[in-house]
């Protein structure tokens, strides 16, 4: 008897320009009406690398997604037999609605046992319903070729697979292709060498961009300026309004063979000056303004681009810094399914699994960081109160010698379970903000960053104007924060 006995994968043709976003660069980002950021054409027709886009794909706005097939059946697994290691399907789609198609959903299903009667199914809520899952999910894979489809198409799929990637393509059924040409997608740009899906993304976000013109516009033509932070595309746009002289640095041989490229394709090789180390005596003449979006690639939490201020009171100290304050904002929540990674089993079908549960929660002591991080655009739940900021700090001058300490309170506004409390940082450039979580009136967290998340060790029934306090200590010496949050229990008397 094997457990499960077979496997079905399917795939699901859409057009997503959002989902895109995550994997291919935009050809150009507008400075002006007339002047852009332009892209290197082989990082915009670069299709990526083979790794897999997973994701909680019900959890992407249903609005961004055109669904222009119904699920397929592309390959079968029967795990009573040898895997074939190297297998190509094709499938015959009819396209169900007009558009671009540029991405797949895949899932599979399990079939349990021999009989049909128990299925497991990973299938997106847009197919059917399922249960909650985050060890198994959806996966998205990025088309190698894009191809425009009109509703009654006939659309062929290849779908390849080895022993550790799957890769497809789609072409009109009945034209000429040579399925044996269709290798695994490997990156001959650099770019995603360099950048992950996320920053991708960021990098794409047109509200994002076009926030940071503006903060340009306020910078003196003629200016000396310094970049800070990894693969970016503001020491072009800087460059390109009027700066004299612009210093960026990359220090690893790929990120700056991929700034090059951008670099030489806007022709501002007299402009932008790339420099291969963090050396102050490389930096010529005094530098005016220093700015940074801020990102560097060997972050983990959204205020990590605090590194910003350590290398600008450095580098150059009597610079104006952009941004020039940092807050960190959080926002107690119930999650509908996040919790459950780090909540206890207790009982399984009847059976007692306490002793497992004290294991786990052991090992989870020694090996996992106090705040974890997650893309929350993905994890939906509850605000139990409004948004807060808990620390605030102004980035001139060298960072403090003592730890900084900051207290205070939420005051819940609903009924719900505390679970935890999510938490992000907000870059404060004068002009405008720059938020890597929640912005006013926004309702989902921004999906060009992944934001920080502190777990309740024991969740809690809230009621409203309950009180929530924090604490927050910045330790200056190593650049971390620490958080601690508590339910006050309401006074009864």
């Amino acid at each position: 008897i094997i457990v499960p006995w077979t496997s079905d994968v399917y795939a699901v043709l859409m057009d997503s320009k959002m989902l895109s976003s995550f994997n291919r660069i935009l050809p150009a980002l507008p400075i002006d009406d007339e002047h852009s950021v332009a892209l290197p054409p082989e990082m915009v027709a670069c299709s990526g690398n083979a790794g897999v886009h997973d994701l909680q794909v019900s959890q992407v706005p249903i609005e961004s997604m055109n669904i222009l097939s119904k699920p397929q059946k592309i390959f079968k697994f029967d795990f009573f037999k040898p895997i074939t290691a190297n297998e190509t399907t094709l499938t015959q789609l009819e396209a169900t609605e007009d558009g671009e198609g540029n991405v797949l959903c895949v899932y599979w299903t399990l079939d349990m046992d021999q009989d049909g009667e128990t299925v497991v199914s990973c299938a997106p809520e847009f197919v059917e319903p399922t249960p909650w899952r985050d060890h198994w999910m959806q996966a998205v894979y990025h088309l190698k070729s894009p191809t425009r489809v009109c509703k009654g198409d006939e659309i062929e799929l290849v779908s390849k697979h080895d022993q550790y990637s799957m890769w497809f393509d789609i072409h009109r059924s009945g034209s000429p292709y040579d399925v044996d040409s269709l290798q695994m997608p490997a990156c001959t740009c650099g770019l995603h060498g360099v950048a992950s899906r996320t920053r991708l993304y960021a990098m794409n976000d047109s509200k994002r961009w076009a926030k940071y013109m503006k903060i340009l516009t306020g910078i003196k033509k003629d200016a000396n300026i310094l970049y800070i932070g990894d693969t970016s595309l503001l020491p072009l746009a800087a460059a390109k309004m009027g700066a004299n002289k612009v210093f960026c640095i990359e220090e690893s041989a790929l990120p700056y063979s991929v700034m090059n490229q951008m670099i030489r394709h806007n022709k501002l090789e007299d402009t932008v000056i790339l420099l291969k180390k963090l050396n102050k005596d490389l930096i010529t003449g005094p530098i005016d303004f220093v700015i940074s979006e801020p990102y560097f690639r060997d972050s983990s939490y959204p205020w990590d681009g605090i590194r910003l201020w350590y290398l600008a009171s450095e580098l150059a100290p009597n610079a104006t810094i952009y941004p020039g304050k940092m807050r960190i904002l959080g926002v107690p929540m119930e999650f509908d399914n996040l919790h459950k990674i780090r909540a206890p089993l207790e009982q399984v079908e009847g059976f007692d699994v306490s002793s497992f549960d004290k294991l786990i929660e052991s090992a989870s002591k020694r090996s996992d960081a106090e705040v974890d991080v997650q893309p929350m655009f993905e994890y939906p739940g509850k605000l139990l109160s409004l948004p807060q900021c808990l620390l605030e700090l102004t980035l001139s001058g060298e960072p403090p010698e003592k730890p900084l300490q900051s207290s205070g309170k939420f005051t819940t506004n609903s009924h719900g379970a505390f679970h935890g409390v999510v938490l992000w940082a907000e870059w404060d450039f004068g002009c405008e903000l720059i938020s890597t979580g929640l912005e006013d009136g926004e309702k989902l967290f921004d999906m060009g960053s992944r934001q920080g998340v502190y777990f309740i060790k024991e969740s809690c029934n809230v009621a409203p104007q309950e009180t929530l306090t924090y604490e927050v200590t910045f330790s200056p010496q190593v650049g971390t924060f620490s958080f601690t949050f508590k339910h006050q229990q309401p006074d009864v008397s």
